[in-house]
């Protein structure tokens, strides 16, 4: 039922979408937008779902940096050598704000990713990213739970490979 929920609330989405004509016509959910991600891993929000929210991006802006955002994904994907299941990508602000997230999150331009990390043993996949040279701004390890948050900069040379851990989530 979760899935059709899912399916439905997608679909509502494309014909609104449609209808204002922003939308490309072969546009679906299961786009491939990078070598791993699909363009629905990308938009994909259960609250926007459950709560009859679209979460398209408008913006070009955004449409590239998701863009930009998923081949930065794919070298994660690569190094643990595994799917990674995605948790929140991008978010109009209308599900940032509803979400509590932060005004200034990258979320909000399609530049950061929430994902799960090994259940079995999340510190050592974070570590193994942290440590790797790959470039990003941020990376965040919720050391309640196996999550982890990536944020990107448009511009590579301004990222500061900042490394934290928060407790929750």
């Amino acid at each position: 039922m979760k899935g059709y929920a899912r399916l439905a609330g997608f679909t509502l989405s494309l014909l609104m979408l449609s209808a204002c004509g922003s939308l490309k016509k072969n546009t679906s959910e299961n786009e491939m937008i990078s070598r791993y991600f699909t363009f629905g891993e990308a938009i994909h929000s259960d609250y926007a779902i459950k709560h009859h929210i679209l979460n398209y991006p408008r913006k070009s802006s955004h449409r590239n940096n998701i863009l930009r955002t998923a081949k930065r994904m794919d070298e994660i994907r690569e190094l643990l050598g595994r799917p990674i299941v995605i948790t929140s990508w991008y978010r109009s602000a209308k599900i940032n704000d509803a979400v509590g997230g932060s005004d200034s999150s990258e979320h909000r331009e399609g530049l950061a990713v929430d994902f799960y990390l090994d259940k079995t043993n999340p510190a050592a996949e974070f570590n193994r990213i942290a440590k790797s040279g790959l470039s990003f701004d941020q990376l965040i390890f919720y050391t309640g739970g196996h999550r982890a948050h990536i944020g990107f900069r448009k511009n590579k040379r301004r990222e500061r490979r900042e490394v934290r851990r928060v407790s929750g989530r």
